[in-house]
């Protein structure tokens, strides 16, 4: 599971780079939805790793952490701090 959600995080990162690169809108929010979806499936898989084998797995950076969150994604999520 922790490969797993690495595997998420690497989709996230990738996500970030359309964003930079998109000249078309249709890919910008694309790019927002797999973020979305990632860090929801992120956030099972540590969800299970706690309750079946109580192992707080933190390596790839929190949800909704704006510390451990990349500025590609905090973007995606939130276009309005583009300018932050």
């Amino acid at each position: 599971m922790k490969t797993l959600a690495s595997h998420h995080w690497g989709a996230i990162i990738l996500a970030g780079e359309i964003t930079d690169r998109a000249y078309h809108v249709e890919f910008v929010n694309l790019a927002a939805n797999v973020v979305t979806e990632q860090v929801s499936e992120i956030n099972q898989l540590r969800t299970w790793l706690k309750d079946i084998y109580n192992i707080e797995y933190v390596g790839a950076a929190a949800a909704g952490s704006a510390a451990n969150t990349p500025e590609p994604e905090r973007n995606l999520l939130n276009p309005e701090n583009d300018s932050e």
